[in-house]
C-alpha cells in the first residue's frame, strides 16, 4: 500500500487558513481590499498572528486626533506611527478620514499600527454625495445600498446627521418603489397626502384586473375590462384624486401627476411641434364635464385631453413654488419649460415678472446685478430695456458718488463711459469735478487730463469742445500771446508764454505796489508790434504789494 506524504506544517497552516477565510468571515490573513475601522476591529483576535508574521493590510476611518507625529483612527485602540522615513501626509492638514497601509508592532506600550503610507480621504458626508451623484436616483434597490453604507458608518461613528441622510435615501427608495407598487391590491402605509383611500383602492384593483380572462370571469379574478372602459376608470379615480387635493396647498401632487403620466396615455407626451391643437370647443367642454367629454373622444382626442389633465395638474404643483413678488420667475419658467413646453407664453409671464421685480430693484442694486440684468436682457433681443437699467442705475450711483466730492464725480464720469459708453455725461461731470476742485491742485490736474482725453479745451473760462473753442472770437490777449507779442494788460505768465523769461528785470517796491521792468533785447524784441523794428523791449508790470508777483499786469510796453 502506497504511503501519503505528510503534509509540511506550513503548508497545513496556509491550506487551513484558505479554507477558513471565506468572505463574511475572520481570516487569519488580512483581505486584500482596504478595511473599514469596523472591519478591523472585527479581526482583532488574529492582530497577534498578523503582527508575527508582519502581515501588510490597509485600514480606513475617521481621524480622531493627530498629535506628536502620530494618529488615532476613532474607536481604533492601536495608535498609527509611520515608520522611519515615511510621515503622516496630508493627515496633519486636518483631514477627517484617511486610509493607512502598514503593520501591527508592538512598543514598549504596548502594539500599535506602524505605517508606511497614510492617504487623505474625503469625509464620509464627501463621500456620500460622491455615491448618491453616482448612482442611478431612479433604482431604489441602489438608494437602499447607500443607505445601508451610511446607516453602518452611522452607527459605528454615533454620527447623527449621517443617520439623518441615512433615512432620507431610505425615504426616497420608498417612495420610488411605493410609486411602482401598482400591481399590488394593498394600500401602502406611506400612501400621498391627502389621497382619498377609496380612489387608491379603485386604482389597486384595477392593477390587479387580468388582462385577459373571459367577461365576469368565475375564477375569482376581476373580470377583464376593455382598454376604454379601463380609460375611463383610470381618468374617473384620478380626477376624483385631483378634486380632493387642487385646494390643499400641503397636498402630495407630484405623486398624482405621476400617476397621470403612467396610467393615461398621452399625458406624458407635449405636442408636437406644428400638430394641430385640438379645438377649443374639445377643451371647453373637457373643462365643464371631464368625466362625459373624456369618455365620448376617440383615441386621438383623450391623448390630448389626458396631456391637458396632466399639465393643470403639473402647472398647479409648479406655480406653488413661486414667490409672490416674481423674484424666481426665471426658475419657474425654467421648470415649465421642462415639463410643460406647452406653455411657452405662461412661461415667459414667470420670466417677465422677475426681470420687472430685478429693475425695480436697480437703484439698490450693485454694480455687477445691474450689468447681469443689462446683459440678460440684451441677449433677450432688448437692448434699449437694457440700456435703460444701466441708466437708472447711473443715475442712482451718481446721486451717491456726489457726496464723495471731487474723487466721487470723477468716478461717477468714468462709470458713464464704462456702462454706457455716455461720453456728454461724463463731460458734464468732470466739468462739475473741474469747477469744485482747489486751482492749481493734482485734482485739478487730473479732471483736466480727463476731460482734454475727451476733446474738450478750456478756452474763454470754460471748458469746450474743438468746434465750440475755434468759433469763438479771439480776444486781443489770447492774439498776442499766439504772435509772439506783448500787449498792455497781460499777466506775468502771459509775458513770459509769449516772450520767455526776461534777460533782465529791476523793481521798485513801495509802500502799496510793486513796480517791475522787464527788458528783452533782440532777437526776442523782433517782431512786428507797431512798436518799430530792432532795439529793446521795455514792459512796465505793476501790481499791488499784497498780491503775489504772478498777478502782476502790463501797464505800458515800448522799444528803447
Amino acid at each position: 500500500m502506497r504511503r501519503r506524504r505528510p503534509v509540511p506544517p506550513a503548508a497545513f497552516l496556509a491550506l487551513l487558513a484558505g479554507l477558513l477565510c471565506v468572505p463574511g468571515a475572520a481570516c487569519a490573513a488580512p483581505p486584500e481590499g482596504v478595511m473599514s475601522s469596523e472591519a478591523f476591529l472585527k479581526t482583532r483576535d488574529f492582530w497577534p498572528e498578523w503582527e508575527r508574521s508582519g502581515e501588510v493590510f490597509r485600514v480606513e476611518g475617521r481621524v480622531r486626533s493627530v498629535a506628536g507625529g502620530t494618529l488615532r483612527l476613532e474607536n481604533v485602540p492601536l495608535t498609527v506611527r509611520p515608520s522611519a522615513g515615511s510621515s503622516l501626509g496630508r493627515a496633519e492638514n486636518g483631514v477627517a478620514r484617511v486610509e493607512v497601509t502598514g503593520r501591527i508592532a508592538s512598543g514598549p506600550s504596548g502594539p500599535f499600527l506602524q505605517s508606511t503610507a497614510v492617504r487623505a480621504l474625503s469625509s464620509d458626508a464627501a463621500e456620500f454625495n460622491t455615491r448618491k451623484l453616482a448612482l442611478d436616483r431612479d433604482d431604489p434597490a441602489a438608494l437602499e445600498r447607500l443607505a445601508a453604507w451610511a446607516e453602518g458608518r452611522a452607527r459605528f461613528y454615533n454620527d447623527p446627521a449621517l443617520a439623518r441622510r441615512a433615512r432620507e435615501v431610505r425615504r426616497d427608495a420608498f417612495d420610488l418603489r411605493w410609486n411602482a407598487a401598482g400591481e399590488t391590491t394593498e394600500r401602502p402605509n406611506a400612501a400621498p397626502a391627502g389621497v382619498p383611500p377609496g380612489v387608491w383602492a379603485q386604482l389597486a384593483l384595477l392593477d390587479a384586473a387580468p388582462d385577459a380572462a373571459p367577461e365576469g370571469g368565475t375564477d375569482g379574478r376581476p373580470a377583464k375590462l376593455a382598454d376604454a372602459e379601463r380609460a375611463d376608470r383610470v381618468h374617473e379615480a384620478l380626477r376624483t384624486w385631483w378634486r380632493a387635493v387642487r385646494d390643499d396647498g400641503n397636498a402630495d401632487l407630484a405623486a398624482l401627476a405621476g400617476q397621470i403620466r403612467r396610467r393615461l396615455p398621452g399625458a406624458a407626451t407635449p405636442p408636437a411641434a406644428g400638430a394641430e391643437p385640438p379645438s377649443a370647443e374639445l377643451l371647453a367642454a373637457y373643462d365643464r364635464t371631464p368625466a362625459e367629454t373624456f369618455a365620448a373622444a376617440d383615441e386621438a382626442a383623450r391623448a390630448a385631453l389626458a396631456r391637458r389633465f396632466f399639465a393643470r395638474v403639473e402647472r398647479t404643483r409648479i406655480e406653488a413654488t413661486a414667490a409672490p413678488d416674481g423674484r424666481n420667475g426665471f426658475a419657474v419658467a425654467k421648470v415649465l419649460d421642462a415639463r410643460l413646453p406647452e406653455l411657452a407664453e405662461l412661461a415667459e409671464e414667470y420670466r417677465e415678472r422677475e426681470l420687472a421685480w430685478r429693475t425695480g430693484r436697480i437703484p439698490s442694486t450693485s454694480r455687477a446685478d445691474a450689468a447681469e440684468l443689462a446683459d440678460l436682457l440684451t441677449q433677450r433681443g432688448e437692448p434699449a430695456r437694457a440700456k435703460e437699467v444701466l441708466r437708472t442705475w447711473l443715475a442712482a450711483r451718481e446721486r451717491s458718488l456726489r457726496s464723495e466730492g471731487v474723487g466721487g464725480l470723477i468716478r461717477a464720469a468714468e462709470e458713464y463711459r464704462a456702462l454706457v459708453g455716455d461720453d456728454a455725461a461724463a463731460v458734464r461731470l468732470l466739468t462739475e469735478a473741474y469747477a469744485a476742485a482747489n486751482p492749481d491742485s493734482p485734482e485739478e490736474a487730473a479732471v483736466a487730463g480727463r476731460l482734454r482725453d475727451l476733446g474738450m479745451t478750456r478756452a474763454g473760462g470754460r471748458w469746450r469742445t474743438a468746434a465750440e473753442a475755434a468759433a469763438m472770437p479771439i480776444d486781443p490777449i489770447t492774439a498776442a500771446m499766439r504772435d509772439g507779442r506783448v500787449v498792455v494788460g497781460m499777466t506775468a505768465p502771459q509775458v513770459r508764454a509769449a516772450l520767455g523769461a526776461p534777460p533782465a528785470r529791476t523793481q521798485a517796491v513801495s509802500r502799496l505796489s510793486v513796480a517791475e521792468v522787464w527788458i528783452y533785447a533782440p532777437p526776442a524784441a523782433a517782431f512786428r508790434d507797431g512798436l518799430g523794428a530792432g532795439g529793446s523791449i521795455v514792459v512796465h508790470l505793476s501790481r499791488p504789494k499784497s498780491q503775489p508777483p504772478e498777478e502782476a499786469t502790463v501797464t505800458a510796453v515800448h522799444r528803447l
